[in-house]
């Protein structure tokens, strides 16, 4: 799991998750927190539609991903 970028989504913080997906290639298996929820359902959860479109644009993720 890559901790700045989780920590990014559940702050709202664009920038610093544009950073980091910028920097960074995020595989599936890093997707998922240690309950199962992803990056996506997070935003999501959260409201945050940028940070979601965020996510799918850059993770290459598909809109129908399920939670682990």
């Amino acid at each position: 799991m890559h901790e700045p970028l989780w920590q990014a989504i559940e702050c709202g913080d664009l920038g610093s998750a544009t950073k980091f997906l910028n920097l960074n290639d995020i595989e599936e298996q890093n997707m998922y927190d240690s309950n199962g929820q992803s990056m996506l359902h997070k935003a999501a959860q959260l409201g945050n539609a940028d940070m979601l479109m965020l996510l799918l644009e850059r993770t290459g993720a598909k809109a129908d991903l399920v939670n682990a």
